[in-house]
C-alpha cells in the first residue's frame, strides 16, 4: 500500500503540471525533471541524493535562474552555453558537497529548449517546494523512514579529477550532436543519466544494461504519448502522459529497478511537442546509448587508473 500510495503522489504532480500547461497554455510550465526529483525523493526508498530539503530547494531555485539567464543573455552558440551550464551546476554541487544531479536539468533545460525566465523559475520553485514538502509528510506520518546521510567519498578528490573528464566529455558529446544536429540526444535528462552512472560508487553502474532499458521504454513511452495526443488527437496530452508514466511505473516493479531519469524522459516530448515522434525516440535513443556507454567507458577507466596508482 505505501507503494500505490507513493507512485499516486507522483502522478498527481505529473497530472496537475501537464493539465496547468495545456489549462493556461504555457508548455513551458512543463519541468520534465519534477518527475525525476519525485521518484527519487518519494518513491525510491534508499537515499539517492546527499541532500536536505533545504538544499534541494534552494539548489532547484538557483540553477533555474541560471539556466535562464543563460539562455536569455548569453550570445554564445548553443552547445557552448550548455557546457557553461552543466560547469556552474556541478562547481555549485562541490560547494554544496551533494549529489542532488537533478538540478543538472534546472540549468540546461532552458538553454536547449530557448526558453526561460520567471514563469520557468515560478514552475521549479513551486513543483519543487511542493515535492520536498509531501515528502516531509511521507517523514511525519511514517510512510518513509529518514536514514543515515549519505556519504560521497568522491568528493575527497580533487575538483578537477572529480568534475574535470565529465565535463570534458560531456562538452563533446554536445558539441557532436549539435553538429550532426541530434537535437534529442542531448536532452537534460541523458546528460544527468550519464553523470549519475559515471562515478564509480554508483549502484546504478551495475546495472548499467536495465538503466538503459529503462531509458530507452521511457523514450517509447513518452513518444507515443504525444503521438496520441498531438499527432492522433485521440485523449488530451496529460491523460496520455500519465498512462505512459503508469507504464513505467510498472517496468520499474517489473525490472526491480527504479531511475529517476527515466521518468523526466516520459515526459520531455509533451514539452518539446516533436513534428515527428518517430525522430524524437530516435535521436534520443542514440543520445541515451551514447550517454550511458560513454559513462561506462569513463568510470572503467577511472577504476583502472585508480587500480594502477595502487600498486605503483
Amino acid at each position: 500500500m505505501k507503494a500505490i500510495y507513493r507512485y499516486s503522489i507522483v502522478l498527481f504532480f505529473i497530472f496537475l503540471m501537464v493539465f496547468a500547461a495545456v489549462w493556461f497554455g504555457e508548455r513551458e510550465i512543463i519541468f520534465p525533471e519534477l518527475a525525476a526529483v519525485s521518484t527519487g525523493l518519494l518513491i525510491i526508498d534508499k537515499r539517492v541524493w546527499a541532500v536536505s530539503s533545504v538544499s534541494a530547494f534552494i539548489l532547484l531555485t538557483l540553477m533555474s535562474v541560471v539556466g535562464s539567464v543563460i539562455s536569455l543573455y548569453s550570445p554564445l552558440p548553443l552547445y557552448a552555453n550548455m557546457t557553461i551550464g552543466v560547469i556552474i551546476t556541478l562547481l555549485s554541487l562541490r560547494i554544496a558537497r551533494s549529489n542532488f544531479y537533478p538540478i543538472l536539468s534546472a540549468s540546461v533545460l532552458p538553454i536547449l529548449m530557448h526558453e526561460g525566465g520567471l514563469l520557468y523559475i515560478i514552475v521549479t520553485v513551486c513543483g519543487g517546494g511542493l515535492i520536498l514538502l509531501a515528502r516531509e509528510f511521507e517523514f511525519s506520518t511514517g510512510l518513509r523512514k529518514k536514514d543515515s546521510p549519505l556519504v560521497l567519498t568522491d568528493y575527497n578528490r580533487n575538483l578537477f579529477i572529480a568534475f574535470g573528464p565529465r565535463v570534458i566529455l560531456i562538452g563533446l558529446i554536445i558539441f557532436l550532436f549539435y553538429k550532426l544536429d541530434f537535437y534529442y540526444a542531448m536532452l537534460p535528462p541523458l546528460i544527468v543519466a550519464f553523470v549519475e552512472l559515471s562515478f564509480n560508487k554508483s549502484g546504478m553502474r551495475r546495472g548499467a544494461a536495465v538503466v538503459l532499458f529503462l531509458l530507452l521504454s521511457a523514450i517509447a513511452l513518452g513518444a507515443c504519448a504525444v503521438y496520441v495526443s498531438y499527432t492522433a488527437g485521440i485523449v488530451p496530452i496529460y491523460v496520455s502522459i500519465c498512462i505512459a508514466e503508469v507504464c513505467l511505473f510498472c517496468i520499474f516493479e517489473l525490472a526491480h529497478r527504479k531511475f529517476a531519469p527515466a521518468s523526466a524522459m516520459v515526459l520531455v516530448p509533451a514539452l518539446a511537442n516533436p513534428a515527428n515522434p518517430v525522430y524524437f525516440a530516435s535521436d534520443a535513443a542514440v543520445g541515451a546509448v551514447v550517454f550511458v556507454l560513454s559513462a561506462l567507458n569513463l568510470s572503467a577507466a577511472e577504476q583502472r587508473m585508480n587500480i594502477k596508482a595502487r600498486y605503483n
